[in-house]
């Protein structure tokens, strides 16, 4: 349980990091 639910958090920090990323890349765009 302890071993999934570190991947779990480990996933949501990869999609946040892609969010911001993408975020970022919209903001170029709209300048």
């Amino acid at each position: 349980a302890y071993r999934s639910c570190g991947q779990l958090s480990f996933g949501l920090q990869i999609m946040e990091a892609i969010g911001n990323i993408k975020f970022a890349s919209v903001n170029e765009k709209l300048r």
